[in-house]
C-alpha cells in the first residue's frame, strides 16, 4: 500500500512539475525525487512532502506519461538518465534560485537542466 501512495505522489509531482515536457523529461524529474530519497536515506513520500521542494498540485490531472514515469523511476526499470541529479530547474524562469549553478549540470532534457549538488 505504501508503494502505491509513493507512486501516486510521485506521479502527481511529475505532472505538477513537468506536464509539458516529453516523456524523457518527466522520467528525469521523477528520478530527481528518487535520487534525493536515496541520498537522504528517507522514503520518497517524505522527500516529496518537504516544504518548498516539489510542486504537488492537487488539481493536476495525471496523464499516462506521468504515471509511467513515476512507476519506472520508483522501480528503477531503466537507468537514471540524470546521472544522479538531485535538482532540476528551468533556466528560462527568472530569477534563478541561489542554488542554481550550471557547473553541476548533469544533463538537459526538454526545458529542464538537471544538476547534482550532492545533497540539499
Amino acid at each position: 500500500m505504501i508503494d502505491c501512495l509513493a507512486i501516486a505522489l510521485l506521479a502527481l509531482m511529475v505532472q505538477s512539475e513537468a506536464a509539458t515536457e516529453p516523456y524523457e523529461g518527466k522520467l528525469a524529474v521523477a528520478y530527481v525525487a528518487m535520487n534525493r530519497a536515496a541520498q537522504s536515506g528517507q522514503d520518497v513520500i517524505t522527500v516529496l512532502q518537504q516544504r518548498r521542494q516539489f510542486a504537488l498540485n492537487p488539481r493536476a490531472r495525471i496523464t499516462g506519461d506521468s504515471w509511467l514515469a513515476a512507476q519506472t523511476a520508483f522501480h528503477h526499470w531503466v537507468p537514471d538518465s540524470t546521472h544522479g541529479a538531485d535538482h532540476f530547474y528551468n533556466p528560462l524562469v527568472k530569477p534563478w534560485p541561489e542554488w542554481y549553478d550550471e557547473r553541476y549540470m548533469t544533463i538537459r532534457i526538454g526545458h529542464h537542466t538537471f544538476l547534482n549538488l550532492g545533497g540539499f
